[in-house]
């Protein structure tokens, strides 16, 4: 798992779409100012291996709960060619959470699952 909170962070992905993607989320959430995660939020970036419990505390949310997502969920959910990318927003500030989760084998089908289930078709797709 990745977990990005600075432009330079995009450096270590080595997947071109995702840091496109990331990079314009980034520029998005500062609008026009400094990013400044601790202000604006970060990016966490799901890879095959990693287990669900990991990346729900990683994204500071309780993404299998089902109470939670129920009243809580996710701000949106996005369905990318592969990948999907899931918006949290704790608060009603500008501080967000993007989780980016593979769409391929080795994920853990319970990530796979709670994205698919609120995707919708990204855009740009």
């Amino acid at each position: 798992m990745k977990i990005l909170r600075d432009p330079a962070d995009l450096a270590h992905l080595p997947d071109a779409f995702l840091r496109t993607v990331i990079s314009e989320r980034l520029e998005a959430m500062a609008d026009g100012e400094p990013f400044d995660p601790d202000v604006h939020g970060f990016m966490v970036v799901a890879e095959v291996g990693d287990g669900a419990e990991d990346v729900a505390a990683a994204v500071e949310a309780p993404i299998l709960d089902e109470a939670w997502l129920a009243a809580f969920g996710f701000e949106c959910v996005e369905a990318h060619e592969h990948w999907y990318e899931a918006v949290i927003v704790p608060d009603s500030g500008d501080f967000g959470i993007v989780l980016f989760v593979p769409r391929a084998p080795g994920v853990d089908q319970r990530l796979l699952d709670v994205c698919a289930r609120q995707a919708v078709l990204a855009p740009d797709e």
